[in-house]
């Protein structure tokens, strides 16, 4: 089995460039491949091109799935010329899951270098990195028992941000129990870290 390939070409009004003189180009190519019924690969370009300047990003990314294990990545890297400088900068994305029957776990980290531009797409923002952790275990109770299931759940996420780190940090506590009569009852805590914290990445 082959790649999926979509391509998609555009032009835009003089309004939209930087200097007014030029009608800027876009180019999207995208190509995607399954590997197996639930895993996946595929590869994505985009440009920009305004006269001299210019904005380029190639993206590779994959899913990969192995009975209750999960896991999907991304490597991206942007490249933007500009009155004959050019600024590249990397982007990082890593998730993986285990969801069992009794046992849940997920971790996710992400990172966007500052200079991380894709005019043809869409970056929130740039220049942070993520890290989340989510652990739950799911304790079985007898079918007809006041609580038949009982899931405690921590997780804690945490976001860094420019040279000197700029943390910001939440953590959740949570518990969920079913009762027999399929009630949810849920009580959870949330804590989350003083915004401005500032740690030295140097």
């Amino acid at each position: 089995q082959g790649f999926d390939v979509g391509y998609m070409s555009a032009v835009d009004t003089r309004d939209a460039s930087l200097t007014g003189d030029h009608a800027p180009v876009f180019n999207i190519l995208r190509l995607q491949r399954d590997l197996g019924s639930t895993s996946r690969l595929g590869v994505a370009y985009t440009d920009k091109i305004d006269g001299d300047a210019s904005n380029r990003v190639l993206s590779v990314a994959g899913r990969i799935v192995r009975g209750i294990a999960s896991a999907q990545w991304q490597l991206a890297g942007s490249a933007t010329q500009r009155d004959s400088s050019t600024v590249r900068a990397p982007l990082w994305n890593l998730s993986t899951t285990i969801n069992g029957r009794r046992h849940y776990t997920r971790a996710l980290f992400t990172a966007i270098g500052t200079g991380f531009d894709a005019q043809s797409g869409f970056i929130s923002r740039a220049g942070i990195a993520n890290l989340g952790i989510t652990q739950r275990y799911t304790y079985l109770g007898k079918k007809g028992a006041r609580f038949e299931s009982i899931s405690p759940e921590a997780m804690i996420n945490g976001t860094w941000s420019g040279r000197k780190a700029t943390l910001a940090s939440t953590f959740r506590e949570s518990v969920v129990m079913l009762a027999r009569n399929n009630t949810r009852v849920a009580v959870a805590t949330h804590q989350a870290g003083a915004d401005g914290q500032s740690l030295s990445s140097e």
